[in-house]
C-alpha cells in the first residue's frame, strides 16, 4: 500500500545522538577457494551491500564479481569480472562488467535481472550511482579517433534513454555522485590538468565548486542538500579534506599531519567517512562529523572483535556503515550498526514531490514484528500519541498509518508526496506500539 500525504497539504535534517559503540556483521563471500576475499563498496538504507567479492578457482585465476548482500545472504549478480559501485533503497545495484572486447561496461541489475546500460562500442564506461527515481549517472571514454574529450559523464533516465552530458566548454569530465534530486557531482579537467570539482543541477545547470583562492578541488561525494565533500589544493602545493555548502567551508581532521585521507561517502546529516593515513603509514577506516572531528571506527567496536578495518566506503541515513578489513586473518566486507537500542527512521527518503517520484520512510530497531505508528507535520512542537501516551516532537502531528516491522526490526513506509508540498520542510517520527519506543524527529525538505 502506498500512503498519501494528501491531507498534510498546507534546514538540514537533525541527526540523531551519535553511539558510542557498534555491532559489526561479515558479509561473508562465495568464493570456494582461497583468497575467498569480499569488498563493501556501498550500502542502502536497508543496510543491504553491494560490491565485489573474488573467485578464485583451482588453478589459482581470480575474478572479481559484483554481489548484493541483503543482510544475511550474499546473491552473484553475474559471472565474469565486475563490481557494484551503487544501490538504492530498492535493491537495483549499478556498476560496471567486463565486456567480450575487455573494456568496462556500465551495468544495472535489478532483483528482476540484469542491464547493458554501456555506451559506446569500443570505449569504457561504468556508472557511479544510482537514486530511487531509478536514475543511474556515470562516465565512459569517447570512441577512438573520436575529437571529443576522453572522457565524459552520462545520465540514465529509463530503460531506452541514455543523456551524454559533456562538460559545456568540451574539457574532459567525469562523474563521482548523483543524489536523490537528481543533481550530478563530477570534476572538469582545468587547462593545467588539475580538477575542478562541480554540480550540474538536475534542471541542466552547471555550478563550480571553489574554495575560496584555491587552485584546485578535487569533489569527492554530493550529498541530497548539495553538499560537497572533497580535497582542496591551496597554493602550496597542499590538499586539504573539506566540506563545501552554501554555509561555507568546514575544514576536515587528518589522524596526523599532512597525512593522507580519502573521502568514500557522505551523508545527509553531514557524517562522511572514508580512509586516512594512521600517521604510520597504516591505511584505516574513518568516519568524519558534521563539525570536522575525526575518528578512527575500530575505536567504536567491542574489545576483541577480531577486526581490523582498512576503509569506511558506504554511510546511510540511520548511520550504519559499511567498508573493508581483515577478520581473523581474512579479507572481508563488514557492515557497522549503531548498537544503541533506540529505534530510529531516516525521514522521507527523496524527498521528491510529484506522483511520479518514489518515496519512503525507512527504520531499524523496532519490536521484531511489531506495529510501528508513523506521524507527520510541519513543524516542531509538542503533540501526545494515543496508544502509548508518548509526547511527539512534532506540533499537530498527523497519523500517517502503521508500517509492520520484518524479523530484524526493520521497516518500510512507502507513501506518495503531493505536488503541493514542494518547498516545505516534513518532519516525521515513529512509534514503537510493542514497546513503546520513540524514534528522534526526522527532518527532510521537499523538493
Amino acid at each position: 500500500m502506498i500512503f498519501c500525504l494528501c491531507a498534510l497539504l498546507l534546514p538540514v535534517a537533525a541527526a540523531p545522538d551519535s553511539p558510542q559503540t557498534y555491532t559489526i556483521d561479515d558479509i561473508g563471500s562465495l568464493g570456494v577457494n582461497w583468497p575467498d576475499d569480499s569488498h563493501a563498496v556501498a550500502l542502502n538504507n536497508r543496510g543491504h551491500i553491494t560490491g565485489q567479492y573474488l573467485s578464485t578457482n583451482s588453478q589459482g585465476f581470480v575474478t572479481p564479481r559484483a554481489f548484493r548482500w541483503d543482510g544475511q545472504v550474499m546473491t552473484e549478480l553475474t559471472h565474469g569480472t565486475s563490481q557494484g559501485v551503487a544501490i538504492n533503497d530498492d535493491d537495483v545495484v549499478v556498476g560496471f562488467k567486463k565486456g567480450s572486447l575487455g573494456k568496462n561496461q556500465a551495468h544495472r541489475w535489478t532483483l528482476q535481472g540484469h542491464e547493458n546500460i554501456h555506451v559506446g562500442t569500443m570505449n569504457n564506461s561504468s556508472s557511479v550511482g544510482v537514486n530511487a527515481q531509478g536514475y543511474m549517472a556515470g562516465s565512459f571514454d569517447s570512441e577512438p579517433g573520436s575529437p571529443i574529450p576522453l572522457q565524459q559523464p552520462f545520465l540514465r533516465l529509463d530503460a531506452q534513454t541514455t543523456v551524454p552530458l559533456p562538460f559545456p566548454d568540451g574539457s574532459n569530465s567525469w562523474a563521482m555522485d548523483l543524489n536523490e534530486r537528481g543533481d550530478l557531482l563530477g570534476n572538469v579537467e582545468q587547462d593545467d590538468g588539475l580538477p575542478r570539482g562541480f554540480i550540474r543541477l538536475h534542471n541542466g545547470e552547471v555550478e563550480l565548486l571553489r574554495d575560496g583562492n584555491d587552485v584546485a578541488f578535487s569533489a569527492m561525494r554530493m550529498n541530497n542538500l548539495r553538499q560537497v565533500a572533497g580535497l582542496s589544493l591551496d597554493q602550496n602545493g597542499t590538499w586539504h579534506p573539506v566540506v563545501l555548502s552554501a554555509a561555507g567551508v568546514v575544514s576536515l581532521e587528518r589522524l596526523a599531519p599532512q597525512a593522507d585521507v580519502f573521502i568514500l561517502d557522505f551523508a545527509d546529516s553531514g557524517d562522511a567517512v572514508g580512509m586516512a593515513d594512521d600517521g604510520t603509514g597504516a591505511i584505516v577506516a574513518v568516519r568524519w562529523y558534521p563539525t570536522g572531528k575525526i575518528e578512527e571506527l575500530e575505536n567504536f567496536l567491542p574489545v576483541g572483535s577480531g577486526w581490523t578495518l582498512h576503509s569506511a566506503r558506504g554511510i546511510n541515513a540511520l548511520g550504519e556503515i559499511c567498508g573493508d578489513g581483515i577478520h581473523h586473518g581474512q579479507a572481508r566486507g563488514w557492515r557497522m550498526s549503531p548498537a544503541a537500542t533506540t529505534p530510529s527512521i531516516t525521514g522521507v527518503v527523496g524527498g521528491l514531490a510529484g506522483a511520479h517520484h518514489s518515496n519512503a520512510i525507512l527504520g531499524r530497531g523496532f519490536s521484531p514484528l511489531g506495529e510501528v505508528a508513523i506521524y507527520a507535520g510541519f513543524a516542531l512542537g509538542n503533540s501526545i500519541e494515543p496508544q502509548c501516551l508518548q509526547q511527539i516532537g512534532i506540533e499537530s502531528a498527523r497519523p500517517l498509518g502503521f508500517a509492520i516491522a520484518d524479523s530484524e526490526g526493520r521497516i518500510a513506509f512507502p507513501l506518495q508526496l503531493p505536488a503541493g508540498l514542494a518547498g516545505h520542510d516534513l518532519h516525521v517520527q515513529a512509534v514503537d506500539q510493542a514497546a513503546c519506543g520513540l524514534t528522534s524527529v526526522a527532518s527532510q525538505g521537499v523538493y
